[in-house]
């Protein structure tokens, strides 16, 4: 009984996560762009402004961070392709891979966020 119980659960489960990424393949648009907080930046990193461009392609948003104190803008760049060069892995609520680039613009750095 208890086996039956906890297969039906888990079947449940597994069900619910599919009906999840099929609402997510049927409402992805080029438009999708990650936000700030699932790019993970660095303890001390701060976002000062964001901005949504779209081309041939797809979309992104370009994040202006402040590093942290005792951080130079070219550290802070460095630092950020170190950890997310390959993207940012999904996760089981959004399987989609987060494609993140850096590059210093002055004193700040511009990350920028994509999912295509």
């Amino acid at each position: 009984m208890l086996a039956t119980v906890a297969a039906g659960v888990l079947l449940l489960l597994a069900m619910l996560v599919l009906v999840r990424y099929a609402f997510l393949g049927i409402g992805a648009t080029e438009g999708d762009v990650p936000d700030a907080s699932s790019v993970q930046l660095p303890p001390g990193s701060s976002v000062t402004a964001s901005e949504t461009s779209c081309g041939s392609g797809g979309c992104w948003t370009v994040f202006t961070v402040r590093p942290p104190d005792g951080t130079t803008p070219a550290e802070l760049a460095r630092q950020i392709e170190d950890e997310h060069g390959d993207g940012i892995p999904g996760d089981l609520l959004d399987p989609r891979t987060i494609q993140v680039s850096a590059e210093v613009a002055g004193a700040d750095v511009a990350v920028r966020g994509s999912f295509w």
